[in-house]
């Protein structure tokens, strides 16, 4: 029996991050106004190179142009490779050759998708940037096909425009031009070091995980993903709204539903109704939310054809009962009062039977109720605020209870508003609720409410900055009597969606994912942005089954075709142990030391034998064992059958019948050489949480007793 070995099963290997002080250093996003070719082609000999300035200190490891496959490509590029090359920067535009390297195709350093539209090179060697220097990036293809970079910054152009040579007739660098005569940049982005550590953020849950999501077809062009609800953690929803190619180059916005079961995501199939037959018609999820797991709430637009034959926005509402998704029909909003478009921003599923759906209609902000057997629509009056209610929108809502439930929300089609638009429903109507009014005007995106003295709600402002329009995100808190304003001008904030686990532990996410702690706001997570696996984030939707458990969805801008993003907090490494002992019982006193663990996809590690009392043990002859059971002794009393030749069952402090592992034999060689016991534990959520008791002994067949027993470790399974 000594002689068993048995394991948890192996730890399942995580790749690691690259390092943080690698970042984004420029970026100038495409805006597909026009191409500006950087081709060169063996035949016929073609040989245009563009280059744009950057401004940057520190060493460029990795470069990114955005730009287009054009004609004779067939939506498929034959390539040799890419040219990076980076030049000094006259004044007046490109100068001395500072750096050049060729990467062929099919280097592990050179990846582009399949048109191509973005060419990603991380550099053999970085290059040592010094102030402002101009970067050109050549495709190399070996016949009759081009490739252009993506203009960005069109008729205004972040320091010199970009500029442009034909190298095969010996051309001087020119600026480039459009047809209309505008200056622009190129599109590309550069990641490098400039040699100061920024630090990882800290997250008081754990680290941030990037989730995949599934793979979607090849006509979708664009995803986003616009909200999230988590009921448990291994039943989660995101919604949100690709654009889909319905006809060649005849893009249109669907309908998604994203389900994660615990494992991964899957596309659940949605219906797209609607009087206007496909593929014309326009269809959108834009929010979620549930009582359970059989009471799920999406809703969004679709377009219906209004009396006199224009398209018109209304609200879409698909309902989950436990099997697929239906189509609930809604009143129609707005028609008849002169304005028809009705739009859908957020739903709030208080309970089965009490659902508000807010957005706008008819010119005004607009709350739809469900009360388990129809639809009531209501139009918040915020008139006596000094805020006309025309032109005035709701984007979001929430409620802690029946009588309880808020909305937000900013002017009407996506604009900012003079008025902070706050309403409450107290149980039998919709009251304005006077809330500070950052800047020049104001747009609240989101609102979490935990209790009525608990509200949290986020936006953006904006401000002139000289003679620029600036914009800034704030947040605020209701603690039952009075708002509280954070500003970003001040402290880190997120805009776009808040999430309170309580009124001193709070989470916002906009561009990164930002915390409050009870005294300010912080940056959590920049969600791999500073590794260069995500792009120019934009968060839109957070929750949590649970406390430290928070999901996260929204997009990355990848050179303009925007792609979702689902992240997950992984939890804090709640894993714990508890030493007990037997004061009475003879015995090895102490014994059992706590190296490392017990934390999920890690080792649990511990020394048997230290520190001393080991009179008549024969070190070297002496072998040490661990043994982990789900069962402890309360009263240290135990027995093991034939334990009296072994010796000292009155220490026996766990259960040995549902015995998980016996770890050993390792050589014991005396005092102050304890033995390591490593045991790997599996990288599985569903064991967070697992408790169990562990105890060591030292076996030594040439005394008696033999059996020496030590203290105990009671332990419990954390992330």
């Amino acid at each position: 029996m000594l002689s068993m070995k048995l394991r948890l099963s192996a730890l399942v290997a995580l790749a690691l991050p690259a390092t943080a002080d690698v970042q984004l250093v420029w970026y100038q996003s495409a805006d597909n106004y026009t191409t500006i070719g950087s081709t060169v082609v063996s035949a016929p000999a073609i040989d245009v190179e563009a280059a744009d300035d950057f401004v940057f200190t520190g060493a460029i490891t990795r470069v990114i142009a955005h730009g287009y496959a054009g004609f004779g490509s067939g939506g498929t590029l034959a390539i040799d490779g890419v040219w990076v090359r980076f030049y000094a920067d006259t004044g007046s535009g490109p100068g001395a050759l500072q750096y050049e390297v060729f990467v062929p195709e099919g280097a592990a350093h050179f990846t582009h998708d399949a048109y191509p539209s973005n060419l990603d090179v991380t550099l053999p060697a970085p290059f040592q940037a010094s102030g402002s220097h101009f970067v050109a990036v050549q495709l190399v293809t070996p016949g009759n096909h081009t490739w252009a970079n993506w203009s960005a910054n069109v008729g205004n152009p972040a320091a010199a425009p970009a500029h442009t040579r034909n190298n095969l007739a010996a051309g001087s660098w020119a600026p480039f031009q459009t047809v209309l005569g505008a200056h622009v940049d190129l599109a590309f982005e550069l990641w490098g070091d400039d040699g100061t550590s920024t630090g990882d953020p800290v997250d008081p849950c754990g680290a941030w995980q990037i989730m995949e999501p599934p793979p979607f077809p090849a006509n979708y062009r664009t995803v986003i993903l616009r909200d999230v609800v988590a009921i448990a953690n291994d039943d989660v929803w995101a919604v949100g709204d690709p654009s889909v190619e319905v006809q060649t180059f005849n893009y249109k916005s669907r309908t998604l539903a994203m389900h994660w079961d615990g494992d991964e995501w899957s596309r659940v199939p949605t219906p797209d109704p609607g009087a206007i037959p496909a593929p014309n018609q326009r269809t959108s999820l834009v929010a979620v939310d549930a009582s359970g797991a059989n009471d799920v709430w999406a809703v969004g637009n679709y377009q219906i054809q209004d009396p006199v034959g224009f398209l018109v926005d209304q609200p879409l509402v698909l309902r989950w009962q436990g099997s697929q998704w239906s189509h609930l029909p809604t009143p129609l909003i707005g028609l008849g009062t002169g304005i028809t478009d009705g739009s859908t921003y957020d739903v709030d599923v208080v309970a089965q039977n009490d659902v508000w759906i807010v957005g706008f209609g008819g010119g005004q902000p607009v709350a739809t109720h469900w009360d388990g057997s129809g639809f009531s629509v209501f139009y918040p009056d915020f008139s006596g605020l000094g805020g006309g209610t025309p032109g005035l929108e709701l984007t979001a809502v929430d409620g802690s209870a029946a009588n309880d439930v808020w909305a937000v929300g900013g002017g009407s089609d996506g604009d900012f508003s003079p008025l902070t638009v706050v309403a409450h429903w107290n149980g039998s109507d919709w009251q304005p609720v006077a809330a500070p009014a950052p800047g020049l005007n104001r747009r609240l995106f989101d609102v979490h409410v935990r209790a009525s003295d608990d509200v949290w709600a986020v936006g953006q402002y904006a401000q002139l900055v000289g003679s620029s329009l600036e914009y800034f995100g704030f947040a605020l808190h209701w603690n039952g009597a009075s708002w509280r304003l954070f500003d970003s001008a001040l402290e880190p904030v997120g805009s776009l969606a808040v999430h309170a686990f309580g009124p001193n532990d709070v989470y916002s996410a906009g561009a990164q994912i930002y915390h409050y702690d009870g005294t300010g706001w912080s940056v959590a997570d920049d969600l791999e942005q500073s590794s260069g696996d995500v792009i120019q984030a934009s968060i839109a939707g957070l929750d949590a089954a649970e406390d430290c458990h928070l999901w996260a969805v929204g997009r990355q801008d990848l050179a303009g075709a925007l792609m979702p993003i689902t992240a997950r907090q992984q939890g804090p490494s709640v894993w714990a142990t508890t030493p007990r002992s037997c004061a009475n019982a003879p015995g090895l006193p102490g014994g059992l030391e706590l190296v490392s663990g017990p934390k999920l996809g890690t080792t649990f590690d511990v020394r048997v034998g230290d520190p001393n009392g080991l009179a008549g043990v024969t070190p070297s002859l002496t072998h040490t064992f661990w043994a982990a059971s789900r069962n402890a002794f309360g009263n240290c009393v135990g027995t093991i059958a034939g334990a009296g030749a072994l010796g000292n069952p009155a220490a026996l402090l766990i259960d040995w019948s549902p015995l998980l592992v016996l770890n050993g034999p390792i050589t014991w060689n005396g005092v102050g050489t304890a033995a390591l016991h490593s045991v790997p534990i599996p990288n599985n959520v569903s064991l967070t949480g697992f408790t169990f008791s562990t105890q060591g002994f030292l076996f030594d067949p040439t005394v008696s007793p033999s059996l020496r027993l030590t203290n105990a470790l009671d332990a419990r399974l954390g992330e």
